[in-house]
């Protein structure tokens, strides 16, 4: 039986980046063939005749830009993994690639061996059934790194709205059966299930009626369908439950110990050197911004602290099942990785806390040695 060779479709509108990547992207890939296209336009022509595997894009294009062929891609080849090159991306975007599903996003410039990686990371996890699909989440986080100014058209059934772009902020939403906007219209949206998306040129309404930043939002919209999908669990869908869970009790637990973390740099500073020569009257004045600080500490932990909570469970859930061995449909060992690094972190954030009010509560006016 004869097998049809794999093909990687790169679109590029730089000559000469389309011609470095199609001579030296096969000796990385073997048994892919490399056709190229010059925009987004040339890039569905292509997609409508000929099988394509994976898609390599750069962003920003003339007659129709990456965005376009992004939305194309996702409500008409919704299996098709995608890497996209942007000179926008950043380390932090970089090590957060695999929360955005089957897009993975590299720096541009880069390698044609690292492009070559990701094609085959993206292609593996598709073939695996690990992921499918680009998230519209993944898709919003691309637009604000990358700043764009847009309208976008949601689609779902018989229910649509319109989410407005300002170089990369949400700053208005509408959603039209309803007739709602602002925050809950957004919430709605980014709750539909299975959704198209057409990217507007024009940007209809700038006039600001969010109030919640985009990434709020999102994880908003995941801990609904978390809860949901526990649910289900509860009547016997644990297996597709976990997924779900694992990846929100590892945003969760990254953003609460972050939160911990720069609320405790917060008070580094204020507490006196006891190991010099200081009066006692420094040491009342550094006791002095001790409290201050320790005031705005607990105001800006207390969302850490809600954070820890809501992640607990999961965290504990996920570790129990990496534990076991028990294979969870999609959460790779990397994902169980960064959530026991994640409550490490936290452990010692809580740790360090709970040592520094215990040495204050003993003697916190005593004069240095």
């Amino acid at each position: 039986m004869i097998h049809r060779s794999k093909t990687v479709l790169v679109v590029d509108d730089d000559d000469a980046v389309r011609t470095v990547l199609e001579s030296s992207l096969p000796a990385h890939l073997e048994r892919f063939s490399v056709a190229t296209a010059r925009n987004g336009a040339d890039a569905i022509e292509h997609l409508r005749t000929r099988p394509v595997d994976v898609l390599v894009s750069d962003v920003n294009m003339p007659v129709m830009d990456g965005f376009d062929l992004l939305a194309y891609v996702r409500n008409h080849h919704p299996n098709l993994p995608v890497v996209v090159m942007s000179v926008m991306a950043t380390d932090d975007v970089l090590n957060g690639a695999p929360s955005l599903g089957i897009l993975r996003i590299v720096r541009k410039p880069t390698s044609p061996s690292e492009i070559a990686r990701n094609v085959l990371a993206a292609h593996a996890d598709v073939v695996k059934g690990h992921m499918s699909d680009v998230p519209l989440a993944a898709l919003l986080r691309l637009m604000r790194l990358e700043r764009k100014s847009c309208s976008l058209l949601v689609r779902s059934g018989t229910e649509k709205g319109r989410l407005h772009f300002l170089s990369g902020e949400l700053v208005n939403a509408y959603a039209f059966g309803l007739d709602i906007d602002g925050d809950a219209a957004a919430r709605h949206l980014l709750a539909l299930e299975t959704v198209t998306i057409d990217f507007e040129r024009s940007l209809h309404n700038h006039e600001r009626n969010i109030h919640t930043p985009l990434e709020t939002l999102l994880l908003e919209v995941a801990t609904q369908r978390d809860e949901a999908v526990r649910g289900a669990r509860d009547g016997g869908g644990a297996a597709d439950a976990q997924p779900a869970r694992t990846e929100h009790g590892a945003a969760a637990a990254a953003t609460a110990a972050t939160e911990a973390t720069e609320a405790t740099e917060a008070t580094e500073g204020s507490v006196p050197a006891w190991g010099t020569t200081t009066s006692r009257g420094d040491v009342h004045v550094a006791l002095t911004q001790l409290q201050s600080s320790l005031s705005d500490l607990r105001e800006r932990t207390a969302t850490a602290t809600h954070s820890l909570g809501a992640a607990a469970p999961e965290i504990e859930r996920a570790s129990a099942q990496m534990r076991a061995g028990v294979e969870r449909g999609g959460v790779s060992i990397e994902e169980d990785r960064r959530v026991a690094e994640a409550w490490r972190e936290v452990a010692a954030v809580a740790e360090r806390l709970a040592q520094a009010a215990e040495a204050l509560a003993s003697d916190p006016e005593a004069p240095a040695a």
